[in-house]
This record gives structure tokens, sequence and C-alpha cells, in this order.
């Protein structure tokens, strides 16, 4: 399966959650995938409140709850999101490419589902 970029700026592909689109930033730098709470209503992400989790990311330090709900991408279900409040990456990457995106996949994710990036081209494929 074959995943072109919504940008030439970044990597973003479309997933959908919950039979809804949801893009998502493909971030090989991120070490666990996170939704922005902001589309938790959206969406209607179950997250689980009593799995919270401490965080640290390039823009410092940020709690964070387990999201109980997949997201479909490319046919594949990709679990392990966490949510937390990203409006400021969120906000950067919408000035930068006009994206709204949902979230990140993040490396762990990417190896899971087999993911591979070609930057060249702006699109991932999934086996």
């Amino acid at each position: 399966m074959v995943l072109y970029s919504e940008s030439d700026k970044r990597i973003i592909v479309r997933g959908e959650i919950n039979g809804m689109p949801a893009y998502m930033l493909v971030d090989t730098g991120a070490v666990a995938g996170i939704l922005s709470k902001d589309v938790v209503k959206d969406y209607g992400l179950k997250v689980n409140k009593n799995k919270k989790f401490s965080m640290q990311g390039a823009g410092g330090n940020f709690d964070a709850c387990l999201c109980e709900t997949p997201l479909m991408l490319g046919g594949r279900l990709v679990y392990q999101f966490l949510v937390a409040d990203i409006h400021n990456l969120v906000d950067s990457i919408r000035r930068e490419t006009g994206a709204e995106i949902a979230g990140i996949i993040s490396l762990p994710q990417m190896r899971g589902l087999n993911i591979r990036i070609n930057t060249h081209a702006n699109y991932i494929t999934i086996d």
C-alpha cells in the first residue's frame, strides 16, 4: 500500500479514526504516537485517564493519557497512541504546510507496520 503525502514540506498521510479522515505527521524522531487532545471529541476517542504518563518532547514536558482508539492507516490498524496537548505542534504544521494534523505516527509504530519512507518522492509504503 502506498500513501502519498498531503504536503511537499512534511510527510503527512491520511488515515481514519472511527471512519473519519485523520491526517497524521510521520515523525521518525517520535518515540510515541500522539493524538491531539483537541480532537478527542471530534473523533470520539476512548481515552483511559487512569493510564497517565509524563513525557518529554522537543516542545518540553507534557502529560499524556493512553488512547484506546486505533487509527486505520492503509488498511492496517495502528494502536498505542497517547493523547496530549500538542496544539503548538499542530499550529506549527498548519502554518508550514496548510494541513491540519490529528497527531503523530512514531518510529515504533512505523516499525510495527513495516513502513518505508521515500522522502524524495514524498510517500510511504506499508507492507
